[in-house]
């Protein structure tokens, strides 16, 4: 079974959109995404995302990954950590020297800490405002 990444193409949205409805109530709006994300896929299946904010500084924030709530197969852990490369490798082709992201999901966050990634703050809450 191959896991292969590729950036995130416009038809890519309906699948993200579905998956979110099946994790959460308000699914992250289109407009609020950054142009570059990337998809992972198993076989040209997609199976999960992840969105990357570019900054004019040294970081980029990555953030609202997503999956396909069904797919439930061992190398999921697999999936999150090849798209975690992709931003890097993109971050890095760039001249970006950071990729910073903020969420309360444990084993991902074990997952981000076992690639590198330093712990900062914790504690806290995420609060956002559709104004």
């Amino acid at each position: 079974m191959q896991l292969t990444s590729r950036k995130i193409k416009e038809k890519d949205l309906i699948n993200i959109e579905k998956w979110w409805d099946s994790w959460i109530d308000h699914p992250i709006p289109k407009k609020a995404l950054p142009k570059t994300g990337f998809i992972v896929e198993e076989n040209n299946n997609p199976i999960c995302a992840i969105f990357m904010f570019k900054t004019n500084s040294s970081t980029a924030a990555i953030q609202w990954v997503v999956s396909d709530k069904d797919y439930r197969k061992e190398n999921r852990k697999e999936a999150l950590q090849l798209l975690i490369k992709a931003c890097e490798d993109e971050w890095k082709s760039e001249g970006g020297k950071h990729l910073f992201f903020w969420g309360n999901n444990k084993k991902f966050n074990k997952n981000l800490v076992e690639m590198g990634f330093d712990t900062g703050d914790t504690g806290y809450d995420q609060l956002i405002k559709r104004i």
